[in-house]
């Protein structure tokens, strides 16, 4: 739709990508009717250049953090623990609407765990590249579980 198309073209420009960055499967979805859906579909492909095509945005949280898990935990295992106890603050006492709100999302999605991410990797690679990230040692020093923890 033309509303979808817009908004997907506000995210890219406001980046600084090429028009035609987004995967097209973003705006084809059924979920992306949704517009908070949309943003945050499209915010995690741009961000990392991975389509998560689950058919819900607490299914998208979902599988956003079990990557995280999966790739990260290995090298920063106090870091993905403390995007676990941000995603049980979040869904403390909430209804799945509420979860879904925006604010709701943003505090699952873009905590400084998303962020500190970005700090593991060298400037020639995105989140997307979970191989062979550049580890910076302050960064990781911040994560790792120490004797008193």
């Amino acid at each position: 739709s033309v509303a979808r198309r817009s908004i997907l073209e506000s995210m890219v420009e406001r980046l600084g990508k090429a028009p035609d960055t987004i995967d097209p499967r973003i705006a084809k979805h059924h979920a992306s009717r949704s517009p908070l859906y949309l943003r945050v579909a499209a915010t995690c492909f741009l961000q990392t250049g991975v389509f998560l095509p689950s058919a819900t945005l607490d299914g998208m949280i979902c599988d956003i953090i079990e990557r995280l898990e999966r790739d990260y935990f290995p090298l920063c295992p106090g870091m993905v623990q403390r995007a676990f106890s941000s995603v049980a603050r979040s869904r403390r006492g909430l209804t799945d609407e509420e979860l879904m709100s925006l604010a709701g999302a943003s505090r699952l999605l873009w905590s400084n765990f998303w962020w500190d991410c970005h700090d593991l990797l060298d400037g020639s690679q995105t989140l997307v590249n979970f191989h062979h990230p550049a580890l910076d040692d302050q960064v990781v020093a911040r994560y790792m579980p120490t004797e008193e923890d």
